[in-house]
């Protein structure tokens, strides 16, 4: 039977806690595609192509929600609004690509 392929969608600046998930996920036998946990890429453009590149080979996207923004608060952290995350998310359901959820 083939590994599942993941693609793991955070912000860019959860790298170092992503890149610990994808391992543990990789211990248990699924293949990780994401570049942008492991390649430093030349331009802003190359690493979204990259993205977009990986996710649309995954089998399943995991969104991982950014905790800042179950909260009251009127603005969030600099780093968490490029909302990449919602254009990924955007793309793997017009690929058809299943999504669980986590957040944390």
């Amino acid at each position: 039977m083939k590994p599942l392929i993941i693609y793991p969608s955070a912000a860019f600046g959860r790298r170092p806690e992503i890149r610990h998930y994808a391992d543990q996920l990789t211990d248990r036998g699924f293949t990780i595609c994401a570049r942008w946990l492991t390649e430093v890429t030349e331009s802003l453009e190359q690493a979204a192509m990259n993205d977009a590149e990986d996710e649309k080979s995954s089998d399943m996207v995991i969104i991982f929600a950014d905790p800042c923004f179950f909260s009251t608060d009127e603005t969030v952290p600099r780093g968490l609004l490029s909302a990449a995350r919602m254009v990924e998310l955007g793309m793997g359901l017009a690929w058809g690509s299943s999504y669980p959820h986590l957040s944390q």
